[in-house]
């Protein structure tokens, strides 16, 4: 990992520990530390033990979660959905259909998304921090043109449609 990348509550991380290899989630723990966890009842380790290898994702299923059986339930059941392989356009594609997801479905924005993230080729703009932590309908599934990226397009009354990607967003009703 850069020297840049901060964890942060939720990041969904490649870590080592103990020279093992393996998936888990950043939680802040009642201690006040932020810990990694792997699920499945392994035993976590404080960010000063583990190595982050790559930031993979984030999910706000974490916020609040202060002991490692409550967050291990959650990365269990986080890992348990399918991961999409392949380029961003596939994995989009795949992660739309997963969902079943269509033109004015509701999906609700969970965090910013950093610029060139996951392969995704739009910046973050300010004027986005007004869809953040709330649910919109999606407007379209954009396909790659000539002017944009595949990405997910939703419509803000006063901010106007701007182009979100899949990794950021969670089916809402």
């Amino acid at each position: 990992m850069t020297s840049e990348y901060v964890p942060a509550v939720g990041d969904v991380v490649e870590f080592e520990y103990g020279g093992e290899k393996s998936k888990g989630i950043v939680f802040k723990h009642c201690d006040g530390q932020l810990k990694v966890t792997a699920g499945d009842g392994c035993v976590g380790s404080g960010l000063h033990a583990a190595t982050i290898t790559r930031k993979i994702g984030y999910t706000d299923k974490m916020d609040g979660v202060d002991f490692y059986a409550s967050a291990d339930t959650i990365v269990d059941n986080y890992f348990s959905t399918p991961t999409f392989e392949g380029t961003y356009a596939e994995r989009q594609a795949a992660w739309v259909k997963h969902h079943d997801l269509k033109v004015g479905d509701k999906v609700k924005v969970v965090r910013k998304f950093e610029s060139g993230e996951d392969g995704f080729g739009e910046k973050w703009a300010d004027i986005k921090d007004n869809f953040t932590g709330k649910i919109f309908a999606i407007n379209e599934i954009q396909k790659k043109n000539y002017v944009f990226s595949e990405s997910i397009c939703l419509k803000h009354k006063k901010a106007g449609i701007w182009l979100f990607p899949y990794f950021v967003l969670e089916p809402a009703k």
